[in-house]
């Protein structure tokens, strides 16, 4: 095994490309994402970010290369699965399945075949559902939840995974702005354990939190690079055609329409 100071990247891709229906929607995309960092997804509908984070995940077929840095090449999907937690846009769950038994789906990696769950399971499972405010909801079934609240039960599923990777598509989904800032601070946390957090977002204000930004339009990654950087902002700028401002309030780095 390769020491973690010789592994700066936590994922590196290669000419990845992807094709759907006859049709390059993925174009050479060459990606180094920082290992201990997040780095936000942005660009215009139908720019390739989900099917990127989808390429990364290994759910869709690909052309280029996909390493996961710090895993063998030749490593199992259980192995895989265990390293890197993906949640999806408009993620699907069994409605009849209460909460509890959702998040514990996340701890499958970890868990032999009909044995059942662990102390480390049921631990894990806990401390996804409290860091997502969900614990008090564990006995209710998923169909008689709100759009937020089955949101953050679906995030708190990803999260007991405890891997080191954590792909997340639209994550703040029908979230309220206090749950959208306890993901912000949720996420901070992780990435100072080391964690890395590769997210799509449409909230482009909230995407300028992050460490790394990836600025997408039409197939092909048009920048990469720090969330601070004046030339990130006029990535950003541009691949929304100008409608759009990146501002400094106090702090912080806002996206305004431009009127």
């Amino acid at each position: 095994m390769i020491p973690d100071v010789a592994l700066p990247h936590a994922i590196e891709t290669r000419a990845l490309g992807v094709r759907m229906g006859g049709r390059k929607i993925l174009h050479e995309v060459d990606l180094a994402f920082g290992r201990g960092r997040w780095t936000s997804i942005v660009g215009p509908n139908g720019a390739g970010k989900s099917t990127l984070l989808k390429a990364l995940a290994g759910l869709l077929p690909r052309e280029g290369a996909v390493r996961l840095c710090g895993l063998a090449q030749d490593a199992g999907a259980r192995q895989r699965a265990r390293h890197l937690a993906w949640l999806g846009q408009g993620a699907e769950a069994a409605d009849d399945l209460t909460v509890y038994d959702i998040v514990m789906l996340g701890r499958l990696p970890h868990q032999s075949w009909l044995r059942p769950s662990s102390q480390a399971d049921r631990e894990a499972v806990r401390q996804a559902l409290d860091s997502m405010q969900a614990w008090d909801s564990r006995a209710r079934s998923l169909g008689g939840l709100s759009g937020g609240e089955r949101q953050r039960v679906l995030l708190a599923r990803a999260l007991a995974v405890q891997a080191d990777i954590l792909l997340m598509d639209e994550p703040l989904a029908n979230l309220d702005p206090p749950h959208q800032a306890d993901w912000l601070r949720l996420v901070r946390g992780l990435v100072a354990q080391g964690k890395t957090v590769i997210s799509v977002l449409h909230e482009i204000s909230l995407a300028l939190h992050a460490d790394d930004i990836v600025v997408m339009a039409q197939g092909r990654v048009r920048h990469q690079g720090s969330c601070q950087a004046n030339r990130a902002h006029r990535a950003v700028e541009q691949v929304f055609d100008e409608r759009v401002q990146i501002r400094q309030v106090g702090e912080q780095w806002i996206c305004l329409p431009r009127l």
